[in-house]
This record gives C-alpha cells, sequence and structure tokens, in this order.
C-alpha cells in the first residue's frame, strides 16, 4: 500500500492502516530475502534493506498512535516492531565502508597544508581490499528461522493493531490524539537536538564541544528519522511546507549518518594495525577525523535550526494542516 495520509478517511483509521500495511510490507520482503539466491546477497540485500525501513515506519506510525492506543498496548505493539528490527541487525550491509574510505582519503593534507582532494584510489587499494573481505565473508541474507522468529513477532504486532483499529473508529475524525503524540515525538527529537548540539554559535560551532558525542548524534538522527517518517505520512496534506521540512530533516541525516560512517570505519580500522601499512592507515584514519569534524560543524546548525520551533506550535501547525485538507476533501465529496 501507499505511505501517506488519505484525507477521506478519519485520519487515526488511516494512520492505523498505514502501521498495518506496513507490518504487511516487512513480512513480505523478509520471506523474499530469505529465498534469495545466498551466491550474490544482491536480492538479500534490496530486501532486507527495504523490511528495515518498513518496521522504521510502522514504528513511527506507533509512536504517534500512543495516546489512542494507550501505554499498555502502545508499549506491546512498539515492542514487537522493535523486537522485529533487532533480529535484522546481523544482516546489515557493510558496502557503505568503501564509500566512507573514500571520503576519508580525500581529506588527507597535501605538503601545502590544503587537502588533497581526489589522489589515486589505488593508494587505498590494500584496505579497501580488507574492508570488502570482510564484507563477503558475511553477506546479507535472512536465515527461514530468523524469519520465522521475526513473523511470529509481528503477528503480535498485527493482533495490537487490530485492536488499535477500534480505538480509531471511536475517535472518528478526531485529530486530537495525533495531536499529542506528534508533539511528544516532536519533544524528544528537540531534547535530543539539544543534547546532540547545544545552541550553535553565529559561525555554526557547537559551544563547549557538544555535538561531538557519537552516541547523542546517532539518538538525534533516529529521533528526527522517526518523526520524519510521521511526516511523510502527513504530506499529503499540504506537501509544500511539509516537504520543506522533511529537505531539512533528510539533509540532517544524511550528515550524520556521513559522520557514523566515518565513525565505524575508524573502529574497523583500529583493528587492521597488523594488517597494513602502518603509514597509510594513520593518513586514513587522520582524514577521517577530519572528515567528521566538518560534518558535525553543519550537523550542529541543522539541529539548531530543527530545534527552534517550539513542539506546540510544530503539533499545532501540522494539525491544521491536516484539518484544512480533511474539510476541503469532505466538501468535494458533499
Amino acid at each position: 500500500m501507499g505511505f501517506g495520509w488519505d484525507a477521506t478517511r478519519d485520519p487515526c483509521d488511516d494512520a492505523v492502516r498505514a502501521a498495518a500495511g506496513q507490518v504487511r510490507v516487512a513480512l513480505r520482503e523478509l520471506r523474499g530475502a530469505a529465498a534469495a539466491d545466498a551466491g550474490t546477497g544482491v536480492t538479500a540485500d534490496v530486501a532486507v534493506h527495504e523490511s528495515r525501513k518498513a518496521l522504521r515506519r510502522a514504528r513511527a506510525m506507533a509512536e504517534l498512535l500512543r495516546p489512542l492506543a494507550g501505554a499498555d498496548l502502545a508499549g506491546d505493539l512498539i515492542d514487537a516492531v522493535r523486537g522485529a528490527r533487532r533480529r535484522l541487525s546481523a544482516a546489515r550491509d557493510g558496502a557503505v565502508m568503501s564509500a566512507a574510505l573514500r571520503a576519508a582519503w580525500r581529506e588527507r593534507v597535501g605538503p601545502d597544508g590544503g587537502r588533497e582532494g581526489r589522489p589515486p584510489t589505488s593508494a587505498v587499494a590494500p584496505l579497501r581490499a580488507v574492508l570488502e573481505a570482510e564484507r563477503d565473508a558475511a553477506p546479507a541474507r535472512v536465515e527461514p528461522e530468523t524469519v520465522a522468529a521475526i513473523a511470529a513477532a509481528l503477528e503480535g504486532a498485527r493482533h495490537d493493531l487490530r485492536l488499535l483499529h477500534a480505538a480509531a473508529r471511536a475517535a472518528a475524525g478526531d485529530l486530537e490524539p495525533l495531536g499529542r503524540g506528534l508533539r511528544r515525538m516532536h519533544r524528544r527529537a528537540r531534547a535530543a537536538a539539544r543534547e546532540a548540539a547545544g545552541a550553535a554559535d553565529g559561525d555554526g560551532v557547537a559551544r563547549d564541544g557538544l555535538g561531538h558525542d557519537d552516541a547523542a548524534l546517532h539518538d538525534a538522527r533516529k529521533r528526527y528519522k522517526e518523526l520524519g517518517y510521521v511526516m511523510r505520512w502527513c504530506a499529503p496534506a499540504w506537501r509544500v511546507p511539509i516537504g520543506a521540512w522533511l529537505e531539512e530533516a533528510d539533509a540532517l541525516a544524511d550528515l550524520i549518518g556521513a559522520d557514523h560512517d566515518q565513525v565505524v570505519l575508524r573502529s574497523r580500522l583500529s583493528t587492521l594495525e597488523d594488517a597494513v601499512d602502518g603509514e597509510l592507515l594513520a593518513q586514513v584514519l587522520a582524514g577521517s577525523e577530519r572528515r567528521s569534524a566538518r560534518l558535525r560543524v553543519k550537523a550542529a546548525r541543522a539541529l539548531a535550526r530543527l530545534a527552534a520551533e517550539p513542539s506546540g506550535a510544530f503539533a499545532a501547525r501540522h494539525l491544521a494542516y491536516m484539518a484544512s485538507a480533511r474539510a476541503w476533501r469532505l466538501r468535494r465529496g458533499a
């Protein structure tokens, strides 16, 4: 099913339908991953990626619906989806490491003190070969037993969603439960942004070193990605302003994601001291640190912009978009 609010439907009911649809997508992709050709892993990579994305969407919608579901039902639903996603964590695709290695190498400082830009990639071939060998040793695939365990967890989620449908129908066209869910999600994202980046100076550099904690940055990225899935569902209400917010959130996710790739790269490279040339390893590690520093300055600016709007105003603005779209569709259908 398409992932976007159908303004001809009651909003709470459509939000439940969206979550249920993403659970179905996740199950379908997982079964495809289990049946994929283990010789190449290409089909499995795509299926695992799509399944994880669908589960993120389902969890985001469950968070939005928390006020409607009640604490116990919402907690059970979110735990089921979270558990399914965690079982897929071992099937990650390590292809990003080659791109992270190239980006770090381009940060190498030349004799004149400036970045050398695009030196011959053959220079890092030994490192790339080791990273690719690690990936080939653990291709992304999902065993049938894993699929069965995830399917069992998601059956629980589907049962909880069926219970939630009754509450959604009772809410009818009321947007207030979604408003409470949206405020809660934005407050959490805003708090994570402040933890990660704090207030930014005029030049965009975070004060007191804030924003240089990997866990805090990762949490901020996770919170805004989760909120972004809800905004994508809301987007049909008014695509231009919601799309502008999504562009900002996507840019933030890309910045922190690129930094996280460098963190993972440095972690992996630190185990290769005896496997490759020490000078080459030191140059790449230094380049990776410089790339992370530049990415984090930009992320601090984006975090400050996204955290500037109060949560109440953010929720009220988007509920107004939805109410207007709903009223317009009802008038057209009358």
